[in-house]
Formats: C-alpha cells, sequence, structure tokens
C-alpha cells in the first residue's frame, strides 16, 4: 500500500484520547485508526485533564475524580482505563481507582473482557492477554497481539504472520497472512502478498485479495481501493458505490467520508459525506471533516475547527485548533496555545484548563 493509498482511508481518523499517548497494536492513530468503531460507555468513563504535565481525571460534570497524579493516559474501555505511574502501566476504574497496579510497559485497551499487554518494552518482547483482575489467562508467547473481536483476536507469531486465536488461547486460523486486523460485522481484514481481502470466522476467504488498500466492514459495507480509485463493497463482495472517489473511510451512523479532486495534494479535494444511496447530504462545503458520532461531526471552516449537525448545520461554531469525538454527549477540543477543554454538544464548557483561554498579543508580550 502507498503512503498516498494509506493517507486516501486513513485521513479522517482521529480519537479522543490522550492524543498520541493512547498508542494501540496496529494503528496510525488512530486510528484511530485502522478502522474506527465507536463504542461509548457515557456511565462508565472519566474524561483525563493535564496540570503540571500530570494527568488528573473529570467526570462529566466536570468535577475532578482523580487529582492530576498519572504521567500518561489511555481511553476508557469497558469501565477500565490505562494509566503510567513510573513508566509503568495499570488500570483505574471509573471511580477513579488503582484496580491492576502499574506493572506493564505496553497494553491495548479492554475488549470483552481481556486486554493484551507486554511486559518488557512496547512491541520488544512477547505479549499476552490479563482478565480485569490483572491476572494472565493466555501466557505471553506471542510477538504481537491484538485486541479480542468477536471472540477471536490477531497474533503475531515468529514466523512474521498473523493468525487467530480464541480465548483459550487456541490457535483457530494458522497464521498464513502478512497482516490481520479486528473481526468485524462476521469478516476479518487481511493483507497477502500486499492484496487486501476478507475471511469468516472459519478463516475462509469470501473476498478474494483484490484490492489495493481497505477497510473493516462498518454498517454492513467496506471501503475498498483499486489503484487510486474509492468506493464500497457489501459482504457479498459486490461493488454497491462505485471505485470512483479518490479518498474516504467507512460508514459511520449512516453517513461516510469520500473525497474528489486532481493531484496529490488533500488540501485541493472536495471532501464530503454521502450515504448508502451514494448521494452528497451536506452541500456545503469544508476545508476537512471528521465522521459523526452522537449526531455530530467535527468540521473545519477558515483554519479552526468547529461541529455540524446531520443537516449541515453548525452547531458549534468553528475556533478551536483540534476537535475529538463525542462520546457520552462530550467531546475533548484544543486552543491555539496546546490547552484543552471539554465542550458539551451545544458547545457550553464543562471543563477547560487553566490556560484555556487565548490571550491577546499584548498578553503574550506582557
Amino acid at each position: 500500500m502507498t503512503t498516498k493509498q494509506i493517507y486516501f482511508l486513513l485521513f479522517t481518523f482521529l480519537t479522543n484520547s490522550c492524543m498520541s499517548q493512547d498508542n494501540q497494536n496496529k494503528t496510525t492513530q488512530e486510528d484511530d485508526d485502522l478502522p474506527v468503531q465507536h463504542i461509548y460507555e457515557p456511565a462508565e468513563r472519566l474524561y483525563y485533564f493535564r496540570e503540571n504535565e500530570l494527568i488528573g481525571f473529570i467526570d462529566r460534570t466536570g468535577k475532578v475524580i482523580v487529582p492530576p497524579t498519572y504521567e500518561s493516559c489511555g481511553e476508557f474501555s469497558e469501565g477500565l482505563c490505562m494509566v503510567e505511574l513510573n513508566n509503568k502501566l495499570g488500570f483505574i476504574d471509573a471511580r477513579g481507582k488503582l484496580v491492576i497496579e502499574p506493572q506493564f510497559e505496553y497494553y491495548s485497551r479492554f475488549s470483552e473482557g481481556l486486554a493484551d499487554v507486554y511486559i518488557k518494552g512496547y512491541r520488544s518482547e512477547r505479549g499476552g492477554y490479563i482478565n480485569k483482575q490483572g491476572e494472565v489467562v493466555i501466557d505471553f508467547q506471542y510477538h504481537l497481539c491484538d485486541s479480542f473481536k468477536e471472540g477471536l483476536a490477531s497474533v503475531q507469531l515468529g514466523s512474521g504472520l498473523w493468525g487467530y486465536i480464541d480465548k483459550k488461547a487456541r490457535l483457530v486460523i494458522p497464521p498464513i497472512y502478512d497482516f490481520a486486523y479486528d473481526f468485524s460485522e462476521g469478516l476479518a481484514l487481511v493483507e497477502k502478498q500486499k492484496k487486501y481481502g476478507y475471511i469468516n470466522r472459519k478463516g475462509e476467504v469470501v473476498i478474494d485479495f483484490i484490492y489495493d488498500s481497505a477497510e473493516s466492514f462498518s454498517e454492513g459495507l467496506a471501503a475498498v481501493a483499486i489503484g487510486d480509485s474509492l468506493g464500497f463493497i457489501n459482504k457479498q463482495g459486490e461493488e454497491v458505490i462505485p471505485l470512483q472517489y479518490i479518498g474516504g473511510s467507512g460508514f459511520e451512523e449512516g453517513l461516510a467520508i469520500v473525497s474528489v479532486g486532481e493531484g496529490d495534494d488533500p488540501d485541493q479535494w472536495d471532501v464530503f459525506y454521502i450515504n448508502r444511496q451514494n448521494q452528497r447530504v451536506i452541500a456545503q462545503r469544508f476545508e476537512d471533516i471528521r465522521s459523526f458520532s452522537e449526531g455530530l461531526a467535527g468540521i473545519k471552516l477558515n483554519g479552526k475547527w468547529g461541529f455540524i449537525n446531520k443537516q449541515g448545520e453548525i452547531v458549534v461554531p468553528p475556533q478551536y485548533e483540534k476537535v475529538g469525538y463525542f462520546k457520552g454527549g462530550i467531546a475533548r477540543v484544543e486552543s491555539p496555545l496546546e490547552e484543552y477543554a471539554y465542550i458539551d454538544t451545544t458547545g457550553k464548557y464543562i471543563f477547560k484548563e487553566e490556560y484555556f483561554e487565548t490571550p491577546s498579543v499584548e498578553g503574550l508580550k506582557d
């Protein structure tokens, strides 16, 4: 896959985690991305903030639950969140209680009750899986391993090839792939000899290896590309949206992002949303856009980011340097000075870091 093709599929995927701190297996992220699947747990999460280079957590009302204590963090998943203390990684729960003592060098996140972790450096030694009590349930025996999805997890063995295991560590799909992604909607995207196809849970190839780049299935469709042309297929491998775009991302909340244009400069492309009937649904043009989450999407206009609804109406005016996705009715935003805040769906501040408001030129001079 060329750099240009990778950009086609991934340019819209950002996460609302601890920015670059929440690295995950096999992501650019990324994320978020690797195809991003939004699974929100508003009643089981806290939101991080930064003070004096340390990380603390607030609840969705802005109340500080955990004072600034940790060096970095991940994102809540299944009620737990990775935190770093003294260069070791552990987990806190939604009350802010440390439930798994810091002891790991790298982790992914909890998925289906298990998290893949590494004990001797980021991807430098073998990985395994722990449960929510911190107990090792699958020994550290893999060169690389990824989260469980739909009962299976992709793992890389010493051969450098990828296969899939179940939760009893049985190798149920042999390691014959150059790369293997999570199962999504019954199928998994896999790579072999620089081509992409899809397999089922039995390891049977159901969509041949004919694509130069592709994404996992989301809402019944998957974005695929041959050469510089991108479109969407269904689970039978039928092309339901023609390969007519030069970039795009998978469907989220009924809409997908696609782009058209000439040349290699993404800034010159026209980026917009389509529905499953391949109809452009929001007429207004933006400099950049994000996938919808909880009915809102980040958009860039005149160099700043804000949010629109599915009617294309601006509900939070563009004023931020960066924005995340809404999760539990709250999104993280960034100021020009790299300070952060959380807003609700109306743009009201839930929480602001101390210097979030942009000072004037005179103030900076003083």
